[in-house]
């Protein structure tokens, strides 16, 4: 078999697979196809040069499509690579910690990306805007998703999504670690035995256990090895009960008012690791790192050993549900069901899927339908409703106790969402899927980091040692309060911030880095993100300007001048893009 047909063939294996292992490994033999890509500096071009000539015009496209994106960082991108500080490590592969691998690659950064999970398992469907869906076709989604649909409501797999941007982060070169998690963070002086890395730099160890946790740790607030701690990995949880929508540990957090509360991080430094006693036993990779991106999720233990305090903001008691169905595209009727969103506000609910389930003793306050690789079903039901169908063994005051696991009928739980499916005309023989049917969980609250960034800081300090940016992104920095479906809309942009942060802490300064990293995180929280705040999704680049529309800075600026007089929070770069007078002149 010639050369030309194996790379064809495993580039047609590397597109049509859907699960990691397979894509990843289609991939590896890829590259071993191509020698050249071991010594190269310009992966992409390589790769995108060797299978070009094996391939139809039509899968052609993908990387026509990705040339578009790279060459917007043409002159950035010999900045980075003339730089002597540019490996970073992102720690987490939901979609947010994968987009920013990938803008980071196409920047010209050594990325490494760190993921616990062997498998993208999440069916949810995410209600994905315009910009955000722009962004994603730039990214080669409909090369890989060909029946996707461009115009219309848009509903994206969370899959399908870490599938696409798995993909394409392969394409450019960021080394994908899958089955593994960040261990601990290794400051500079630490020799390993058997390790050829630099011990002068900070290095990243990895591991299948997790985050081991120092006991010499700075301001420690608990036990570091307290499993019940926020943070820490949930063991022996049902599949029902994995989803999380909020911080739930109430016994950690200082009430400060009916709805706020403060939640004080677990250490200051329990991440890292400072003495060659505090190494964990296993050890599966070391990765040298200049700055550390994480993006595990509102649970990271991570988050919480690197001093990052949050802010946690209690609503009305809710619980949400999530159906999962298969979706056989062969059959007529489901590819018929319309989306839709129901609510028990509205006038006429009793003539809605809402008055079915209602007339056979099933209450919830709203229902939302999608449909992409699973029918996706999504309501707020009723604790009362719950008990009286028998999902909930007993009519708990605290949400957070009647949702705890011996207290849960998962038989009836299943019958509950089957009720559901069959309400909203998805048929008896489309069953839950098998990975995530049916999840139950408290979404009475949200939680945001108190800052947007912080720094490792060596315990022998020089004058010129390196102190790493670690950067919090997606549901890490701002949990999404569920029902406004902000997740990856927001998530993205927080993800790109952080690539801009890093990039301008390479090539220009590390206050101008930090300014920046606070005008964009300000950026992000000044209105309720929404669409028409964005800018079209096929020119975004790292610079927030790029993504975040005018009026966001402008009103920023505005309100600064109003209150203030004399001070701006933009700098003046932004203000010469914007056009903006300094207050002073005004």
């Amino acid at each position: 078999m010639s050369l030309t047909t194996q790379i064809r063939d495993q580039f047609t294996l590397f597109l049509s697979s859907d699960d990691v292992e397979s894509i990843c490994q289609a991939f590896q033999n890829i590259k071993k196809l191509i020698p050249q890509l071991s010594s190269t500096t310009s992966f992409y071009p390589t790769i995108r040069d060797a299978i070009s000539p094996t391939v139809t015009f039509t899968t052609r496209r993908l990387f026509q499509t990705l040339d578009e994106r790279w060459n917007f960082y043409t002159a950035d991108r010999q900045k980075v690579l003339a730089s002597p500080r540019k490996h970073v490590l992102v720690s987490g592969g939901g979609p947010c910690g994968l987009r920013s691998a990938v803008e980071f690659a196409m920047l010209g950064f050594n990325i490494s990306l760190v993921e616990k999970r062997t498998i993208f398992s999440r069916h949810n469907i995410l209600k994905t805007w315009t910009p955000t869906v722009e962004d994603l076709m730039a990214l080669g989604f409909k090369s890989y998703f060909p029946n996707f649909q461009i115009h219309g409501i848009h509903a994206i797999g969370t899959r399908e999504l870490q599938i696409c941007l798995l993909r394409t982060a392969l394409l450019l070169g960021v080394n994908f670690i899958y089955g593994e998690a960040t261990a601990g963070i290794i400051e500079p002086g630490i020799t390993i035995p058997g390790d050829s890395t630099d011990p002068t730099q900070w290095r990243i160890i990895t591991n299948t256990a997790g985050l081991v946790v120092t006991n010499t740790a700075v301001n420690s607030t608990t036990d570091s090895n307290q499993e019940s701690a926020p943070g820490s990995p949930r063991k022996n949880v049902p599949a029902e009960l994995a989803f999380t929508a909020g911080e739930q540990n109430f016994e950690r957090l200082e009430k400060h008012s009916k709805v706020d509360y403060f939640e004080k991080a677990t250490s200051l430094d329990g991440a890292v690791l400072r003495d060659e006693a505090s190494l964990p036993s296993e050890i599966k990779h070391i990765i040298p790192i200049d700055s550390l991106v994480i993006a595990e999720g509102e649970s990271s233990k991570l988050i919480r050993h690197l001093g990052f305090d949050r802010f946690v903001t209690r609503f009305a008691p809710a619980i949400g549900i999530i159906v999962n169905c298969t979706f056989n595209r062969a059959n007529a009727i489901e590819k018929k069901l319309k989306e839709f969103v129901v609510y028990r506000a509205q006038a006429d609910w009793r003539e809605t899927c809402l008055g079915k389930l209602y007339e056979n003793g099933v209450e919830v306050e709203n229902m939302e339908y999608m449909r992409f690789s699973t029918h996706f079903i999504v309501v707020t039901a009723k604790k009362d409703s719950l008990v009286k169908f028998g999902v909930l063994k007993e009519n708990r005051l605290n949400i957070q106790d009647a949702l705890e696991q011996e207290n849960i009928d998962f038989d009836r739980l299943r019958d509950f969402a089957r009720h559901l499916a069959t309400a909203a005309g998805v048929p008896e023989t489309a069953p839950l899927a098998s990975n995530h049917g049916v999840n139950i969980f408290d979404f009475s609250c949200k939680g945001t980091l108190t800052k947007p960034f912080t720094t490792l800081v060596p315990s022998k300090p020089s004058e010129n040692a390196h102190h790493p940016l670690v950067l919090p992104i997606g549901d890490s920095l701002v949990n999404p309060f569920w029902p406004q479906g902000l997740g990856v809309n927001r998530g993205f942009h927080s993800s790109i911030d952080a690539v801009w942060t890093v990039f301008q802490d390479t090539v220009v300064s590390r206050d101008i880095a930090l300014n920046e990293r606070d005008i964009s995180h300000r950026m992000m929280m000044w209105f309720p993100l929404m669409p028409v705040l964005v800018n079209s999704g096929v020119q975004w680049k790292a610079d927030p300007l790029t993504r975040y529309a005018s009026q966001i800075p402008q009103t920023m600026h505005m309100n600064d001048v109003q209150k203030r007089a004399t001070v701006t929070c933009l700098n003046q770069r932004i203000l010469n893009a914007l056009k903006l007078k300094l207050p002073t002149a005004i």
